[in-house]
């Protein structure tokens, strides 16, 4: 078991030896060893239904100030204190080094665990899907570069990627649904203007399916104000607590 200060003790195994089931509705810690020996540690949530095979997955990539402790806030904590119910599975890597973010080896070791967890759980593969604040956002736009036609969408929160017309080739079929505060005074990557101007227009001017949420008067830190509420883009989707 591991014990975390605030939630007691957490269920963790190691995918070197026979992994137990996780039961519906759990939240519980594992590590991920990748093809080329990099280790992952990571919470997974899996829905309390009858059926769990099918079931669409989503990526949290937290930002630097949850290195180490991605129970801090966001998505993670909000799972933690049971506060939402998604629908689908959700993956939570817990990273320590924001170096790692950069790693091309690390990057390939997130793209394998979504492999194995959806194995491990027979999900529907063209529902895997990616979420992240600042360079967990920032990093959720590189995964796709790195895994064209892989992931079916991301829902960036305050970070963006500078892109190319080349770059943009393998997004085709992604769905990107971006949030951000109009106040938000981070530089390069995360600067609100950039985002729209560097990341999104470039999506949107590729055809690439592409909508942003403006929180007007908010600054960065948006990570607590996504995920536990309901949004609805200019076709009427939506995206809350239940939806992947």
């Amino acid at each position: 078991m591991v014990y975390d200060d605030k939630y007691g003790e957490i269920e963790s195994s190691n995918n070197s030896v026979e992994l137990p089931t996780v039961a519906g509705g759990s939240f519980v810690k594992r590590e991920f060893t990748s093809s080329k020996n990099v280790k992952v540690s990571y919470y997974i949530y899996i829905p309390d239904l009858n059926d769990t095979t099918n079931l669409g997955i989503n990526m949290y990539l937290h930002g630097t100030g949850e290195m180490g402790n991605v129970l801090k806030r966001g998505l993670p904590l909000q799972l933690a204190n049971k506060e939402i119910t998604p629908s689908g599975i959700v993956i939570c890597p817990e990273t320590r080094k924001e170096q790692l973010y950069y790693d091309s080896n690390y990057r390939e070791a997130l793209i394998e665990l979504t492999k194995s967890v959806a194995e491990e759980y027979q999900a529907d593969t063209k529902r895997i899907s990616l979420s992240g604040h600042s360079s967990g956002a920032i990093l959720s736009y590189n995964l796709v570069k790195m895994a064209p036609n892989y992931f079916s969408a991301i829902v960036p929160l305050s970070g963006g990627e500078y892109l190319t017309s080349k770059d943009t080739s393998a997004f085709n079929d992604v769905s990107v649904w971006a949030f951000h505060g109009d106040k938000d005074p981070h530089t390069q990557r995360a600067n609100y203007s950039n985002v729209i101007n560097r990341t999104l227009k470039p999506l949107e001017e590729s055809g690439v399916d592409t909508y942003l949420t403006t929180l007007k008067g908010k600054n960065h830190d948006i990570q607590n104000l996504v995920f536990n509420k309901k949004f609805t883009d200019k076709d009427g989707e939506t995206i809350n607590q239940n939806d992947n």
